[in-house]
């Protein structure tokens, strides 16, 4: 039997259980379980290596979470774990207790409590967090947070507090103050540091004073000025330190940026250090942007005092297909002789399917004694029907060891697939791992997991704080395939980012408020992403079902 380090991977899925949200015949997917598995040699199939539940009530808001995981010694035995019990006093409020196994005494053992309330919003405006004192059989209060919100909905002034047990006091640990932009003005760090900020009309970042309490009064330490276009792109940065005696700012460092074109980067940015005699700026760093037909380039240079000269550091040229695609990149390092020309490092081919989808890419080290490109690593992507995904990659690590070839060529490091099967009414999601066999032999089983869902009916789904109020999705068990969502903030937009399972964005714009959308990509399973200027409000996965 292998003998693995097992942890229950941190991704999981998004890192929460889904909820449906009001009305219609579209909502989420909820996840009721997971399951973890680790291939076991010795019977030859998956054994679970960790388990975590989720119930919920009529309103399909979670109200209970059970994990439960094995020990490094004894892999394949399951324990309790962590243990949650959501409660919803009253609309705008839960409480969240926290539970871990003592295998001890047999029984789950309070450890945390939680608190919270919501605005009508969704944004969290107070909490508590309490721990239990076991000696004193209570709840010892541990760490808060409460806030002020400007009428618009968005945060004002934020307040974070721990808990003093020596004092019986709480003390603060951050206040942070905004502006009607949601932008921070003012920012107080256990009551010994603060950074003051000052925005333009436009919203932009133009100075940020930071101070450190000493001797009873704010003193200065470091200090920082933007300057920006009137397209309002940032044109100068100037870095600079206070010098107690004589009491006065020194320039540390400056970044110009120079704007020729209408391109993402500036065409050219200078990096400046000021002179040890304090009398002028002396430029360090160049780096220059430019797009020249379907190529796009940067490239950095440095100066080399003893030589005076600006010694070539590093070039990266993405070359882009006429659909806007990369096709192919590649990195350049200054020669190390001169210092005055490009040599080859670095290059990755990339390739995609017909629909558009990211379909691998070969990675290549330049080898100066043949004169030719290597091949280090190759990555393929696959699609099926069913909107599964399987990758593969394969590495020869000879050139970064400094060995001699061996002849062996690629060998196998990393292989995964992840489908779904949208079946009613239980969906399910599945990920395989395998890891590379002995001597590079092919693949072997590794982990395993499984995604339980159950889809929502058609019933009216509660409101889960934090998360965009009013989101209408697309069940795949039902008809339709149109989605809205009220805004969270009147008479904002709010911003749609929708990935597919290899990372490709498939729609990234504005949607108005309780206006039907109609997704213009395939069916299948999707990452979603909703946001407004006061932060994220949902990210989940949802199934898009065709009409």
């Amino acid at each position: 039997m292998k003998k693995y380090l097992f942890a229950l991977p941190v991704f999981c899925f998004f890192g929460a259980a889904l909820f449906a949200q009001p009305a219609g015949p579209g909502c989420l997917l909820r996840l009721d379980s997971i399951y973890y598995r680790l291939y076991d040699d010795d019977a030859g199939d998956y054994r679970p290596t960790g388990i975590k539940r989720y119930w919920y009530d009529a309103q399909y808001r979670q109200i209970k979470y059970v994990e439960e995981k094995s020990s490094f010694d004894n892999p394949f035995q399951l324990y309790p774990y962590l243990h949650e019990l959501t409660a919803y006093p009253a609309a705008n409020q839960r409480t969240i207790l926290h539970q871990q196994y003592d295998t001890t005494g047999g029984q789950w053992k309070n450890t945390y409590l939680d608190s919270l309330t919501y605005a009508p919003t969704g944004l969290l405006v107070h909490s508590l967090g309490r721990i239990w004192d076991d000696a004193a059989q209570a709840w010892v209060n541990h760490g808060g947070f409460q806030t002020t919100l400007y009428p618009n909905g968005i945060y004002h002034v934020s307040d974070f507090f721990l808990w003093n047990t020596n004092t019986s006091q709480w003390d603060s640990t951050q206040h942070i103050e905004y502006n009607a932009d949601g932008n921070i003005t003012y920012l107080l760090l256990f009551n010994n540091s603060r950074d003051i900020n000052t925005y333009d009309g436009n919203g932009q970042l133009i100075e940020t004073l930071k101070q450190k309490w000493t001797a009873g009064a704010w003193q200065n330490q470091t200090h920082l000025l933007f300057a920006y276009d009137d397209q309002q792109r940032m044109t100068e940065r100037i870095s600079q330190n206070w010098i107690a005696p004589p009491g006065e700012w020194r320039n540390l460092a400056r970044i110009e940026n120079l704007y020729l074109n209408d391109l993402v980067l500036p065409d050219t940015a200078v990096t400046y250090s000021w002179s040890l005699a304090g009398t002028q700026w002396n430029a360090s760093q160049i780096q220059t942007y430019e797009i020249q037909g379907d190529t796009q380039r940067l490239k950095r240079f440095l100066w080399n005092v003893p030589l005076g000269i600006w010694r070539f550091s590093s070039r990266y040229d993405s070359i882009f297909d006429n659909s806007g695609q990369l096709k192919s990149r590649y990195e350049y390092r200054g020669d190390q002789q001169t210092f005055l020309s490009w040599v080859n490092f670095l290059r990755r081919e990339y390739t995609y399917t017909n629909t558009g989808k990211k379909a691998g890419y070969d990675h290549y080290i330049w080898d100066d004694g043949p004169k030719q490109w290597k091949l280090i690593e190759q990555h393929t992507d696959g699609y099926f029907p069913d909107d599964s995904l399987e990758y593969e990659t394969r590495v020869n690590l000879e050139p970064f060891l400094f060995v001699p070839p061996s002849g062996v060529g690629l060998l196998p490091a990393a292989r995964h697939r992840d489908y779904y099967e949208p079946r009613p009414s239980h969906p399910m999601q599945y990920q395989y791992y395998d890891q590379p066999a002995a001597f590079g032999a092919g693949w072997e089983p590794s982990t395993f997991y499984e995604y339980y869902y159950s889809e929502c009916s058609e019933v009216s789904a509660g409101h889960e704080p934090g998360q965009a109020a009013g989101c209408v999705f697309p069940n795949p068990f039902y008809p339709g395939n149109t989605f809205f969502c009220e805004t969270a903030e009147p008479g904002a937009p709010l911003h749609l980012q929708v990935f597919d399972w290899s990372g490709r964005a498939v729609a990234d714009r504005q949607i108005a408020a309780g206006k039907p959308v109609a997704p213009d990509w395939p069916s299948g399973l999707y990452v979603v992403r909703l946001s407004q200027k006061n932060g994220v409000l949902f990210t989940g996965a949802v199934y898009f079902a065709g009409d």
